[in-house]
């Protein structure tokens, strides 16, 4: 489904073991997570650690408090086989089960964050180029069935097709799932964006939203997996802003411990779920992309993708619009925002808390993994909008 080009882009050698969480960990939002798993850890790992998650040998990890043998454990224990699986081998079974040809070459990818549940895979086989994700974490379904009901629900609204040609989830019989993709033509939105095709472009990702955010469900939040393969949205919280806060205080307490706001910021960021329960009221639960930016848009030329839909949930479309607009100039933005109808300043407290609530995420994520640049830009982002918003 990801072209190559689009997922070596974000490349690199970093594990999160528990991120507090925008997103993937679903056990804190659900109230299940355990007490040990509020340590928030961050694990510096080889890249060939993952490339050789399936074989026998691996590399040496970069943290030498963190035994490789108990993350290689992770794939032993779910299997009834005791030593490791060999990749090629597996390749030549998925072909077959998905009926795809013959195994010619292939190469593994990684994708940064929480790839450690994850290979990424490009296959080349006797019928042509496949995508090829390998789940294997704890959580590994959860992610393949919502994406899943998503992409049939945007073929059968007519925004994009299906690029899904197989998934199989394997329980006890193998310790992964996998998901067989079309390779899209094209490259994402990040390499290939152009100022000539702008307006087209923005016509169409404001056409794309809109039609996402038309479908409703029942509940807010990240999808209930259980109602997912029943083909239902439903969301596994009570209200929009029991998900948009959800793990803020944590966040807060740890931009506090570490001094990355000046105490006076602090306070006022504590005061945003109060005050924003006023005006960030959501009746109508609408489904949501939850992590969209040009890395996860795919476009040919003529014709753009959404994909990476691991973040879906059901909430408040501005909050769609709030993230990606985190990313590109005002100009940009002005002009996706009248593509798609919307006037921000009727919205603007509710459009702040949004972008306050994304930024504080992203301060704690860019602390996490070191990006030092990207970080100094969001907390003076931060610092900036908490001085002039009606929001807090």
């Amino acid at each position: 489904m990801y072209n190559q080009v689009s997922l070596l882009r974000g490349a690199c050698g970093v594990v999160v073991n528990m991120l507090p969480c925008h997103g993937r960990d679903r056990r804190f939002e659900s109230g299940r997570a355990r007490k040990n798993k509020k340590t928030l850890k961050i694990i510096f790992v080889n890249i060939e650690i993952v490339n050789n998650m399936f074989d026998t040998s691996y590399s040496q990890i970069f943290d030498p408090r963190i035994d490789p043998d108990l993350l290689i454990g992770r794939l032993e224990k779910k299997s009834q086989r005791k030593k490791l699986f060999n990749i090629t081998e597996e390749l030549v079974t998925i072909s077959k089960r998905a009926q795809i040809g013959e195994v010619i070459s292939w190469e593994k990818l990684f994708k940064a964050i929480n790839a450690i549940d994850h290979l990424h895979i490009i296959l080349k086989t006797t019928l042509g180029s496949f995508f090829i994700r390998i789940a294997y974490g704890d959580e590994r379904a959860n992610y393949f069935y919502s994406e899943q009901l998503v992409y049939e629900l945007l073929e059968k609204n007519g925004v994009q097709e299906n690029p899904i040609i197989f998934t199989e989830f394997r329980s006890n019989e193998k310790a992964y799932d996998f998901q067989v993709m079309k390779c899209l033509e094209g490259t994402d939105l990040e390499t290939s964006y152009k100022e000539e095709q702008s307006n087209e472009i923005l016509s169409q990702l404001a056409h794309s939203f809109k039609t996402l955010h038309s479908l409703g469900g029942n509940g807010f939040g990240f999808l209930d997996i259980a109602e997912a393969k029943l083909g239902h949205l439903f969301g596994t919280l009570p209200s929009w802003h029991d998900h948009l806060f959800a793990n803020y205080r944590a966040h807060l307490d740890y931009c506090s411990k570490l001094n990355l706001f000046p105490e006076d910021i602090i306070k006022k960021l504590q005061k945003l779920p109060s005050k924003s329960e006023k005006f960030c009221k959501v009746v109508t639960p609408q489904l949501l992309h939850g992590d969209i930016l040009d890395a996860n848009i795919m476009w040919n030329g003529t014709k753009l993708t959404m994909i990476d839909m691991s973040f879906v949930r059901l909430g408040d479309p501005l909050f769609d619009l709030a993230h990606y607009a985190l990313y590109y100039d005002q100009e940009r933005i002005n002009r996706l925002l009248k593509f798609y109808g919307v006037n921000i300043q009727d919205n603007l407290q509710i459009w702040d808390t949004y972008t306050l609530r994304l930024l504080v995420w992203k301060v704690v994520l860019r602390h996490m993994i070191n990006s030092q640049a990207a970080l100094e830009k969001a907390i003076l982002h931060v610092t900036d909008l908490s001085m002039k918003t009606d929001a807090i």
